[in-house]
Parts: C-alpha cells; structure tokens; sequence
C-alpha cells in the first residue's frame, strides 16, 4: 500500500508540475505568435518579395531563404526566412507576402487568406493545449488526492 500511495503522490506531482511548466511555456509561446500573426491578419500589408538567396537548413526539406522588398515609405527591405523547399522555390522569382504596416521585419509569405488561415490553426491548437493543460492539472489533483485518501484510511 505503501508503494502504490508513493507512486501516485509522484504521478501527481509530475502531473501538476508539467500542467504548469510544460503546457504553461506551450501556451506563452502560442500566444506569442498567435499576437504576431493576428496582427498581419488584421493590420497586415501584402506586396511581392522577389527570393534573392536559398540555402540549405539543417532540417531535411528545409531551407534559409532571404526576400527583398518595400518597406514603410518605400524604402528596400531584406529578410531571412525558412521555407520547406518545394520545386517552384527559384531564387529570383517573386512571392506574396504580408508585412506588418510599420516594422517590416515581421511578415510572413503568402497572401491574406493564408495568415487568417494560420491564425485560425494557431487559435484552435491554443485551446487544445489549454484544455490539456486543465485536464493535467485536474490529474495531478485527483491522484494527489487519491494519495490523501488512502494514507487516511490505512492510518485509522
């Protein structure tokens, strides 16, 4: 009994624990680009970029690409991006983007309807991982618990 009460009391903790830390730091980060992207939906400018360099990432399919074009007032622009390499990806040819209106270092390629497509994904794996986040937390609380019980019990 004594094991079995240790082993839910550490379940627990680690439940409890990992709802906090781990799906804590995944729904930070979430937000963090769901804000970035909500805004070029929102607030967005879209103009063409012409691909001006493409090299090899680390990642398998992958690839390092820098995008030349207008920022606020006209002015030139160039931003590295990763991209997943696909046989229409040639250096010179120019892609939609969005920018945000006033700090052009932040966009995205594709059109509008793309970003509202992303931030509508980002929007719906936010809520699974908070509803994982609860459901870890109410875990760690119910073995906890559990633990409670039994040590009650087997002392009286």
């Amino acid at each position: 009994m004594v094991i079995l009460t240790c082993v839910l009391i550490f379940f627990g903790f680690a439940s409890l624990t990992s709802s906090f830390v781990i799906f804590g730091r995944m729904v930070k980060d979430t937000l963090h680009h769901l804000r970035e992207v909500s805004e070029l939906d929102e607030n967005g400018v879209v103009t063409e970029a012409v691909l001006t360099h493409l090299e090899p990432s680390g990642a398998r399919g992958f690839a390092s690409a820098v995008y030349e074009y207008e920022g606020p007032g006209g002015r030139p622009f160039s931003q590295r991006s990763g991209v997943q390499v696909t046989p229409d990806l040639m250096i010179g040819n120019s892609y939609p983007i969005v920018r945000h209106h006033q700090f052009p270092s932040r966009f995205r390629v594709g059109t509008k309807e793309d970003v509202a497509g992303l931030r509508r994904r980002q929007e719906k794996f936010l809520s699974g991982v908070r509803r994982f986040r609860l459901g870890s937390a109410v875990l760690g609380l119910v073995l906890i618990t559990t633990a409670g019980v039994l040590i009650a019990t087997t002392s009286a």
